[in-house]
């Protein structure tokens, strides 16, 4: 892992990212993360610690954006049975709103692209080994069948 943004080593943004879980400063958190990732090159592995930081950032953000629109919806289901199409109308625009702000985070797309990116690296590598493999695992297959046929 090298230097990264602000002269800051990898370390300080780990160290970072767990300060601001601990403060619940997930925004921060994130953004933390995301140069954090940005410290790891191509097809190197995120480990699991990081995996763990990146989720809960992740989580933590959404959340509450989450629970917002459930509660909007439960309510709206409500209102229709009622049938009270002024509030049914507010709330829709309501969970709109909720739903921009959950799809406005660019930052937030740009950590799982980051990840996700990593992720596919590592999934090519993994498969790569595989193949490394000297792919005879089936070639004994038939042979016993050519010898049945002697019989």
């Amino acid at each position: 892992m090298a230097e990264m943004a602000e002269g800051r080593t990898c370390e300080e943004w780990e160290y970072l990212t767990k300060l601001a879980e601990q403060a619940e400063h997930y925004e921060e958190m994130a953004m933390f993360m995301k140069n954090l990732v940005q410290c790891f090159s191509p097809g190197e592995e995120l480990m699991v610690e990081e995996w763990s930081l990146f989720s809960v950032a992740y989580k933590n953000m959404v959340r509450p954006h989450l629970v917002a629109w459930r509660i909007v919806s439960s309510i709206e289901q409500k209102e229709e049975s009622f049938r009270n199409e002024d509030h049914i109308v507010l709330m829709r625009w309501y969970c709109g709103r909720i739903e921009s702000e959950l799809s406005s985070r660019g930052e937030r797309d740009e950590i799982i692209a980051n990840a996700k990116n990593s992720l596919e690296e590592d999934s090519e590598k993994d498969d790569d080994d595989d193949d490394d493999d000297d792919g005879n695992e089936n070639e004994d297959i038939g042979k016993d069948d050519d010898d049945d046929d002697d019989d």
